[in-house]
């Protein structure tokens, strides 16, 4: 078979049927602690089969998340009198169970009992089966029936295991592997709320703490118009959202989280423990046709801020994946890996500090984990050649990216934070406001940071143009002292130079020394352009930090002709907070968001034209 099917049709009266995601359950199966047990969607449980989401992980007294049990994938399909129960063992001297977790299109046959760790997508296992404790089973494989699975045995990807005890006795054919792979690009749903970038999180507990009750709505903007999607691209798209609803902050995650990042407080993991998108009430996608074929999205979301505020990220890295899986196909995944391995060598031994930041613009979930493995294979190479001088990998704005690898979330605050605020309090100073309520939540004594990774005071300068974010900052004392405590700037728009000579400047000019303040460039990066910004930074006595997303995660050519294969280029932006417009100008005039007449009025406030908004100090 190519791959598991979607589940059969069913006699109505026999199962109960899900609304919101349209799993089918047997009324003669039995499943026990069910709020442990997440079914992704469109799954079937046949009659008898047996669910145990009461065999949940030992968990902390400390702390309240999920302790989820069993979770799957979409299209998974459990066959009559099955046993899933998850796997357990003594560890460190208690006793304890394990999540099981699968992926999409799974098929278990009937009377099989399955104690996995983990099963991939596109897996086929036939009837009579057993699946050990804490066995793995990839993507593609197939278990046929009958086959016994010793504990803790990894069936490699498409891989034939038959058997007591199983071995492997064949490997798929490549038109199989074809197949699996061609299916698995239009699996566009996430896996995990971690799989956004670490600022959404930090903004999450700030708006908690400081406007939990502000009601926001964001809007989708294209500036990519020749990019139009078909039809089922928009129901890929519009599925995966949905999907963003079955998903939880599990226990495990946010223990990590707790460790990882203790910025975060017990007050915002405990609100993460019951946190829940509800996509349903909460956005809204359009579909407007341009062509037969194809047609234009617009996207609205809509709630608390609090509530809403981590669905930019994931939202635009399920467009884009839609869009590249569906309509512009003409580009191949492979060699990603490699290429971001010569990026980071290049990169590491002219000494940058990089951090990679490519979530929202990136190709596809499997881009970015490629790119990842890809820079931290070269961090390690160049660090250990014992080179003067090299760089390094800092970390990767991506949560979920970064717990998999062992590296340092990172990332500070967006254009957001400061937008919002000015709607609500007012253009007056709400740059300063910004950067004052940030520390209220960040700076000692609220947390005082052991090293630089957990140090969150980077300012953002071009919310309303970094000529204004300096004129704010210098008007009074307040200002001042945020300049000098703050650990640096973050350049994203306009002249790289300019913004240079001028923080230097003004550092300078109020006696701090630039050598002791940092510049993080984010603003379309490549890896010359990395370069030659270190250079500019040496020369004026800063130091400097890179953020490289797009050219990270979205660097690809045509397979037809060779031809550059180029991003969308997308941005969710905040557009409204308590019915007030919200917007941005940044120091690329061409990118303001937000509704034009607002854009006009605060430009005329700020006496904002043409003209380059960096002035010589």
């Amino acid at each position: 078979m190519p791959h598991a099917p979607p589940p059969p049709d069913t006699p109505a009266g026999d199962y109960i049927r899900t609304a919101s995601t349209g799993n089918k359950i047997s009324r003669r199966c039995s499943i026990y602690g069910a709020a442990n047990i997440v079914l992704g969607g469109k799954c079937l449980i046949e009659h008898r089969a047996t669910l145990r989401g009461d065999l949940t992980r030992a968990t902390r007294a400390q702390g309240s998340g999920s302790s989820v049990a069993l979770m799957t994938g979409r299209y998974v399909c459990v066959g009559d009198g099955c046993v899933l129960r998850p796997p357990a063992k003594t560890y460190q001297g208690v006793f304890s169970y394990f999540p099981m977790r699968m992926g999409d299109y799974v098929r278990i046959g009937a009377h099989s009992i399955v104690e996995a760790a983990q099963i991939g997508s596109h897996v086929d296992i036939g009837a009579n089966c057993i699946i050990g404790r804490f066995c793995i089973v990839r993507d593609g494989a197939q278990i046929q029936d009958g086959a016994v699975l010793a504990p803790h045995t990894v069936v490699p990807s498409h891989c034939v295991f038959a058997g007591s005890p199983a071995r492997r006795v064949g490997t798929l054919p490549e038109s199989f592997v074809e197949s699996h792979e061609s299916a698995t690009m239009t699996l566009i749903a996430l896996s995990s709320l971690l799989d956004t970038d670490l600022y959404k999180l930090t903004m999450q507990q700030a708006v908690l703490q400081n406007f939990p009750t502000a009601e926001v709505t964001y809007r989708l903007t294209n500036r990519s118009p020749k990019a139009l999607c078909t039809r089922a691209c928009v129901d890929a798209i519009q599925e995966s959202i949905d999907h963003l609803g079955t998903l939880r902050f599990y226990q495990d995650e946010i223990d990590w989280l707790r460790i990882t990042c203790p910025y975060f407080r017990e007050p915002y993991l405990c609100f993460l423990a019951h946190f829940q998108l509800r996509p349903a009430e909460q956005v809204r996608l359009t579909y407007t046709p341009v062509t037969d074929t194809h047609g234009k999205l617009e996207l609205e979301i809509m709630g608390l801020w609090r509530d809403v505020i981590l669905y930019e990220v994931p939202l635009m890295a399920i467009i884009s994946e839609a869009y590249f899986a569906l309509c512009e196909t003409d580009w191949t995944l492979e060699g990603q890996r490699e290429r971001a391995y010569a990026k980071g060598q290049k990169l590491f031994q002219h000494g940058i500090q990089l951090s990679e930041f490519g979530t929202r613009r990136r190709r596809s979930f499997a881009t970015q984990d490629a790119v990842v493995a890809g820079l931290l294979q070269a961090h390690r190479e160049v660090s250990e050649s014992g080179a003067p001088g090299v760089g390094r990998l800092l970390g990767t704005s991506n949560v979920f990216l970064a717990r998999k690898y062992g590296i340092a979330p990172n990332g500070t605050i967006a254009h957001e934070w400061t937008m919002g605020i000015a709607a609500l309090q007012g253009y007056d100073h709400s740059n300063r406001l910004a950067l004052e309520l940030w520390d209220q939540v960040y700076s000692p004594p609220a947390f005082t940071p052991t090293n630089p990774s957990n140090n969150l005071t980077i300012a953002l300068t071009d919310t309303f143009s970094t000529k204004v974010f300096w004129d704010d900052l210098l008007s009074d004392e307040r200002g001042i002292e945020i300049l000098r405590t703050w650990r640096g700037l973050r350049q994203d728009s306009g002249d790289s130079a300019a913004f240079v000579e001028h923080a230097v400047a003004m550092y300078r000019k109020l006696g701090i020394d630039p050598a002791t303040k940092l510049i993080v460039f984010s603003d379309g990066l490549n890896v010359e352009r990395c370069l030659e910004l270190q250079q500019l930074a040496k020369k004026h006595g800063i130091l400097a930090g890179f953020g490289i997303g797009t050219h990270m995660t979205n660097d690809f050519v045509r397979l037809s002709d060779g031809g550059p294969s180029p991003a969308l280029n997308l941005v969710i932006k905040l557009y409204s907070i308590n019915g007030h417009h919200a917007v941005k100008i940044s120091d690329d005039l061409t990118k303001n968001t937000g509704d034009k007449d607002e854009v006009a009025m605060v430009k005329r406030r700020f006496g904002l034209d043409g003209s380059t908004h960096i002035e010589d100090a």
